[in-house]
């Protein structure tokens, strides 16, 4: 049942075992025969990307993938966060619909009376208290509600208006938004949460730059007094303390 080993036999243990040499030799084994020979050896590197990158699809926290990998979260996103083809595509895909949504809010806003809108922290609402997910993605990362200002990029009754005050409103969102994301205890729940509302908002500032020169400009200078100066609207300068004070930003 038990093997046994001759008089003064050393018994390795597992971790004495060179594992690359292994890996090497099973490769010259099956290279040529199993495999075709022009594939090469999938290496230490590539197979833990991989299990990373699965972990990852299979909705597993940043932690628990750090962890299983047996490294910190700030390595598993820097070097171990490859994304396959079908997520590339999946995300592009995402990206061209956002942009299309994006410049369909500022559109619309030109040609609707300014007298049926209600004015909310991130922009305007042509219906407020009934709000509609928009139908440009199939489940919105951020479920709209009146009560949380971070759905109605989420909405289909948000519009937004090519001008300062609304501009001022977005680049506030979006510096708040930020500073959740970069500092955040839980920092793979935030990422999940927020990364897809701040690209959404970039698409939106985007859609509003293209409209003209002039509104470019203004979006710059705006960007400036949020981002360099540090001046947001009353609104968000006010989540953004009660952030501070809760300890979720810092």
């Amino acid at each position: 049942l038990f093997q046994s080993f001759p008089k003064g036999a050393v018994c390795l243990s597992f971790s004495d075992l060179d594992a690359g040499a292994a890996a090497t030799r099973f490769y010259s084994s099956i290279s040529g025969v199993f495999v075709d020979g022009k594939y090469p050896k999938i290496t230490y590197n590539k197979a833990r990307k991989h299990k990373s990158s699965a972990h990852h699809a299979a909705k597993y926290s940043l932690e628990t993938v750090a962890r299983a990998l047996n490294h910190s979260s700030g390595v598993n996103i820097s070097s171990y966060s490859e994304a396959t083809v079908e997520q590339q595509e999946s995300e592009f895909g995402t990206y061209w619909d956002s942009v299309r949504k994006a410049a369909q809010m500022v559109r619309e806003r030109s040609v609707t009376a300014s007298d049926k809108l209600d004015s909310i922290a991130v922009g305007h609402c042509d219906s407020f208290r009934f709000p509609v997910p928009v139908s440009d993605t199939e489940a919105p990362v951020i479920q709209p509600n009146c009560r949380n200002q971070y759905g109605c990029l989420y909405c289909t009754h948000y519009f937004c208006h090519a001008d300062e005050d609304d501009i001022h409103k977005l680049l506030s969102l979006h510096y708040v938004v930020n500073a959740v994301r970069n500092t955040a205890q839980d920092s793979g729940h935030a990422e999940v949460l927020y990364k897809d509302l701040s690209i959404r908002v970039e698409f939106i500032l985007e859609a509003i730059a293209n409209r003209s020169e002039s509104v470019s400009q203004l979006v710059s200078a705006m960007r400036n007094k949020v981002f360099n100066l540090g001046a947001l609207t009353p609104f968000w300068e006010r989540r953004l303390q009660r952030y501070e004070a809760m300890g979720v930003v810092f």
